[in-house]
């Protein structure tokens, strides 16, 4: 797994909005929630909180890989190489050569990257070339004579020479090119599932989300115990309005340990747009407790809250979201300013609804709340006023409120 999402790392540039999190999750026991705590530090990149919960967690399970390696980013992240090298050498992971060349590399340790090197590209699957020859961490060594000549009899020297072709036809945005390329090597390599995954995220890239939707499916259906696969398949179904094989893809995560964070969040949404409100706050929720700066998964939580009428929770929430926020948050504020009204704290819901009228002149909905607001606190003129107002803008659920407290 951790191959395919350094592949997937080498085309964000041209993948624009497919991103995921690429964060590292458990879901069971005491020790895992600690790690939820240092993944979500890693995340916003404060690596000295992250490495404390860290080391706090190899004290009680020192041999779980996954800590190690987590623990090993975060001193890479912090330019502790040496420390990060003496975890490396002793793990037993896909992505250990590569690792420690790059580490020595950094080191300028030539001798030991080179041949850190050579053992990468013995791997069946491994870090594709234009993402080692991009690599800045190996800029000295690619200067040496030995560095053209470690790449020019490699074993699957044709596949990569593709992948690097593909890179540079989506870099330049020459999206059908790539997609040629692809569909007719796949015509000869129908195995090869990176490229079905590819073909997918370039689509999706083009905004097709209808089109990468099978590309994800037969990547998944290949090698569905690749998680980043999975993740993509649901993300797809999710984006093309099929919630519930969304779940039943995503579930899979909550019977299985897994160490990818988004699945959470996604698993919320599919359950919020089937409106199992109580299933999308459980999910958004523990979501939103380590990775506390997203303000999507805040609206989300909020509006399930309101849903379960968990109104102070809502509050909460819609509060957290205004706060990750601060530039669009238009949206966010008529939604509290509605809460507000809700719970009958008419003059905060006044301040917002204003406010949201101030960007939004013509939304009668806004205008409907305004009114109720004034209302709740007895401006009977300047209530019947706003409904009027919402009335003439063709929000007509307004109507019965005006006629009601306004003759």
């Amino acid at each position: 797994m951790d191959e395919i999402n350094r592949q997937t790392n080498m085309f964000r540039l041209f993948a624009i909005g497919i991103l995921w999190s690429t964060i590292s999750i458990s879901i069971s026991a005491q020790t895992d929630s600690l790690f939820f705590k240092a993944l979500g530090f890693l995340h916003y990149h404060r690596y000295d909180s992250s490495a404390y919960y860290l080391k706090t967690i190899l004290q009680t399970d020192p041999s779980n890989t996954h800590y190690q390696q987590t623990y090993a980013t975060v001193l890479s992240a912090q330019k502790k190489w040496q420390e990060a090298l003496a975890i490396y050498k002793n793990l037993n992971s896909n992505n250990r050569y590569y690792k420690l060349s790059r580490l020595y590399a950094l080191l300028d340790d030539t001798a030991k990257s080179f041949f850190y090197l050579k053992k990468v590209l013995q791997q069946k699957e491994h870090t594709p070339l234009v993402v080692l020859q991009s690599d800045s961490a190996f800029a000295k060594i690619k200067t040496t004579p030995q560095w053209d000549s470690l790449f020019e009899n490699h074993q699957d020297k044709p596949y990569q020479e593709l992948l690097n072709q593909i890179t540079y036809d989506t870099n330049y945005q020459h999206y059908t090119q790539a997609i040629e390329t692809i569909d007719t090597y796949l015509k000869q390599h129908s195995q090869k599932h990176f490229l079905y995954y590819l073909e997918g995220v370039i689509l999706e890239s083009q905004h097709d989300t209808a089109g990468a939707l099978p590309y994800f499916k037969k990547a998944f259906d290949l090698k569905s115990q690749t998680t980043t696969y999975r993740l993509a398949f649901a993300r797809s179904l999710i984006t093309n309005k099929k919630y519930k094989k969304a779940i039943a893809i995503l579930s899979y995560f909550t019977q299985h340990k897994t160490y990818q964070a988004i699945f959470l969040k996604w698993l919320g949404i599919a359950y919020f747009k089937t409106k199992k409100w109580n299933q999308a706050v459980f999910f958004l929720k523990r979501y939103t407790q380590f990775f506390y700066n997203d303000d999507e998964a805040y609206f989300l939580l909020a509006q399930a809250y309101t849903n379960i009428r968990q109104r102070q929770n809502a509050l909460l929430a819609i509060n957290k979201a205004i706060k990750c926020n601060t530039k669009n948050t238009s949206s966010y504020i008529k939604f509290r300013g509605k809460l507000y009204v809700n719970m009958k704290i008419y003059r905060m819901a006044l301040i917002d609804l204003r406010n949201t009228l101030d960007i939004h002149p013509d939304d009668g909905e806004s205008y409907l709340y305004l009114g109720l607001a004034y209302h709740g606190i007895g401006n009977k003129r300047d209530a019947c006023r706003a409904l009027e107002k919402a009335v003439d803008l063709q929000f007509m659920e307004a109507n019965k409120y005006r006629l009601k407290f306004c003759h």
